[in-house]
């Protein structure tokens, strides 16, 4: 486990990386839809439905890691095994991969680093309690953190976060054109968070959209 410092490592990037956050407005900042959204086939414009998935509920785990980091690369396979082995029966892994940036500094700089990743390793650090950042973090369904390589405390964090998904989200989807893609999100049963600072709106949740590519891979020479 490596925090800020100007100690400086080789590492295999990890297989999974997100592009994109896109807030827009209903569910709770830390919290996770229960359906990923697939890049369609072309359909004639016609309107599609996703199907559901009842009998199966998803539990997010982000890593948060860098090409920088020396401590990284075990972490980096652990994400790969849970969501290609999705070892917990009735269970979606979802999986995400946030390059934070502040490794750059010491010469290497992580192609899928964002800033964004740092700022919201930061919020983490604040919600958790804790005096500073490190890298490799993992954090599942945005209530527990621990050491990203520590494979067997993941799988026993994800099972007992398992059921806490106690909202229902359903997706379809309308293709307008080659490059552009209309969603409608249907979200039930959730919980709905006061918010303090607006007096004009008691009560205020926001969705959280992650486009996501993966199979991706650079080579770190130094």
């Amino acid at each position: 486990m490596l925090e800020k410092s100007d100690e400086f490592g080789e590492n295999k990037m990890s297989k999974y990386f997100i592009l994109i956050f896109v807030v827009f407005g209903l569910l709770v900042m830390l919290g996770v839809a229960k359906e990923k959204i697939s890049r369609p086939l072309p359909i004639d414009n016609q309107q599609m439905k996703l199907p559901d998935s009842q009998h199966t509920k998803s539990v997010l785990v982000e890593l948060f890691t860098s090409e920088g980091c020396s401590s990284c690369p075990p972490a980096d396979k652990v994400l790969e095994e849970l969501s290609t082995e999705q070892p917990i029966a009735n269970t979606e892994i979802i999986v995400l991969s946030e390059h934070v940036d502040y490794w750059n500094r010491l010469g290497w700089q992580d192609p899928y680093s964002l800033n964004e990743f740092s700022l919201r390793q930061d919020t983490y650090a604040q919600a958790f309690g804790n005096t500073s950042v490190y890298t490799p973090q993992m954090v599942i369904n945005g209530q527990h953190e621990l050491v990203g390589s520590d494979k067997q405390k993941a799988l026993g964090l994800i099972d007992r976060n398992v059921d806490r998904s106690t909202y229902d989200v359903k997706l379809s989807y309308k293709e307008n054109t080659k490059s552009s893609l209309e969603i409608a999100i249907d979200i039930s049963k959730l919980p709905l968070a006061s918010n303090k600072t607006n007096s004009n709106t008691s009560d205020i949740n926001d969705v959280m959209l992650a486009i996501a590519e993966d199979k991706l891979q650079s080579s770190v020479i130094r």
